[in-house]
C-alpha cells in the first residue's frame, strides 16, 4: 500500500474513533525522516478530554509496518500493520467504553 493511502487509512480510522467515543483525541508527530524512504509517525490515544494516556504508537509510513507501541490493553502482542492494529485498537476502546458505561 502506498504511503499517501496508509496515511489517509490511519487518519480515517483514528477520526472515527474519536466521533464514535466521546471523549477521546488523537495526535501525531513525524518523530523521523530521511527523505527518501523511511518515515517514522508516532501516534498518541488520549481517553477523558486528554486527561489519560490511553497508548502511543509509533509505525513507518511508507510501509504500515508498526515499529513499536504501548498500548496496555493489546499486551506485548499486535498486529504487524498500522491499520490491522488501529482496527483492534478501535474494537478493544468501544468495548472498554461500554463496559465503563455499564458500572
Amino acid at each position: 500500500m502506498e504511503a499517501q493511502y496508509i496515511n489517509k487509512a490511519v487518519k480515517d480510522l483514528l477520526d472515527k474513533l474519536v466521533g464514535d467515543l466521546p471523549g477521546y483525541r488523537w495526535d501525531s508527530a513525524c518523530a523521523f525522516s530521511d527523505g527518501r524512504s523511511m518515515t517514522k509517525i508516532e501516534l498518541n490515544i488520549w481517553r477523558k478530554d486528554g486527561q489519560e494516556a490511553a497508548g502511543g504508537i509509533a509505525y513507518q509510513l511508507e510501509t504500515g509496518d508498526v515499529l513499536h507501541f504501548h498500548y496496555p490493553p493489546m499486551g506485548k502482542d499486535g498486529p504487524d500493520q498500522i491499520v490491522d492494529f488501529l482496527l483492534d485498537l478501535y474494537n478493544l476502546e468501544r468495548k472498554l467504553t461500554e463496559a465503563a458505561l455499564r458500572l
